[in-house]
């Protein structure tokens, strides 16, 4: 079941983001995408601080990923 769900959120992130994983990086990125979001939503359910400082900070990595993951999905990198 963990895997069959793994499989589908990657598939639904691929097509949301409308990613290209043939292109170098690309799917590195996607997988590095998922864990951040799935570390960051366990922080969220171990830590009760909503709109506080560690609110702010998961805000702030978040807008930081998003153009990270944006020039790596416009133009392309390494793979990682």
């Amino acid at each position: 079941w963990e895997a069959e769900v793994g499989r589908e959120t990657h598939r639904l992130t691929v097509e949301l983001l409308g990613a290209d994983e043939s292109r170098p990086g690309v799917r590195a990125a996607l997988q590095q995408t998922l864990d951040l979001v799935r570390g960051l939503g366990i922080s969220t359910l171990l830590t009760d601080d909503a709109g506080g400082r560690e609110d702010r900070r998961r805000r702030h990595l978040l807008d930081d990923w998003a153009r990270q993951l944006d020039h790596r999905l416009t133009l392309g990198c390494l793979e990682a």
